[in-house]
């Protein structure tokens, strides 16, 4: 079963975390979030010369851009930018996919933008719908490639498909961007 992870959902997994500051030497820290006496969505935060390194139960990001890295990913209203911060990572987490995974979602809205996107008819849209409706049925990534591959038809070519991203930022890589900048807010509450 395939979900989304949200800032609501985010929050409702660390809504009795508290922090827990383990090192603090100008940019070099150590802040610890998890809820008393459980190590469940227990995740640390390190940063040192230019670098970030999330690790926990949702996986390790290891990211690189600037000096104090708290200033880089620092939002005072939970806002993560996903495009931006995931081509800041130097390392991914094996855990569930790393940043990406294939989407058979992405894959149906590229397949129908391909194929009706030009068209302008309604008549005519219906029939490149009726034309691809073998593709939009596949399960999981291999189904997809294998359909587009053998996909033969008149009208609509799929030579140039593989330029089409059907990829998806991955469930754990989305919250451990919502718990950096989380343990961010809670470091400078404390702070203040």
């Amino acid at each position: 079963m395939k979900y989304e992870c949200t800032k609501e959902r985010f929050l409702s997994d660390v809504k009795d975390h508290k922090i827990e500051i383990l090192q603090d030497e100008g940019t070099r820290r150590h802040i610890r979030m998890s809820k008393e006496n459980t190590s469940n969505a227990q995740y640390d935060v390190l940063t040192w010369d230019g670098h970030l390194c999330i690790t926990g139960d949702y996986g390790s990001y290891l990211f690189a851009r600037i000096e104090d890295m708290f200033e880089f990913f620092r939002s005072g209203d939970l806002k993560i930018n996903p495009f931006y911060w995931s081509e800041k990572v130097l390392s991914e987490s094996r855990f569930d996919g790393g940043i990406e995974e294939f989407s058979v979602d992405e894959f149906t809205k590229s397949v129908i933008e391909h194929a009706v996107g030009g068209v302008d008819g309604e008549e005519e849209k219906a029939e490149m719908m009726e034309e691809i409706e073998e593709l939009l049925h596949c399960e999981n990534e291999h189904e997809c490639n294998e359909v587009i591959a053998n996909f033969d038809s008149d009208k609509i070519d799929f030579t140039d498909f593989w330029e089409h991203d059907c990829k998806v930022y991955t469930f754990h890589f989305i919250w451990c961007l919502y718990a950096i900048v989380f343990a961010i807010q809670k470091y400078d509450e404390v702070k203040k």
